[in-house]
């Protein structure tokens, strides 16, 4: 169910939109620590992310139909980034957002 920018349902649906909303375009290595992400959103709904680790910024809007930007900081020579985030305006139960990864494979 849609209401109020909230997207509400069973975590397996809503789980099986984000995957199939959310994907890494592009990566790019800036020195061996900096990394940036462009992450596309091909959902309807402007996703609210809320970070549930410990690598990337604390908060992101993936505006729906565009491309984000992120950048952010990871261990040394990492070759593989994942974001931890809880998807706020995604809804598996009351008051209790989607967990989401973001995964990306660095060169």
């Amino acid at each position: 169910m849609w209401y109020k920018n909230k997207l509400i349902g069973k975590e397996d649906f809503i789980d099986a939109i984000f995957k199939a909303s959310v994907k890494v375009e592009s990566t790019q290595r800036k020195g061996r620590r900096r990394v940036i992400l462009e992450v596309l959103n091909n959902c309807d709904l402007n996703i609210e992310l809320q970070r549930d680790g410990e690598v990337g910024p604390e908060e992101l809007l993936l505006m729906a139909g565009g491309v984000t930007v992120i950048k952010t900081k990871v261990p040394r020579d990492t070759r593989r980034v994942e974001l931890s985030y809880v998807a706020k305006n995604m809804l598996i139960a009351p008051e209790k957002g989607l967990p989401v990864k973001i995964v990306a494979v660095l060169q």
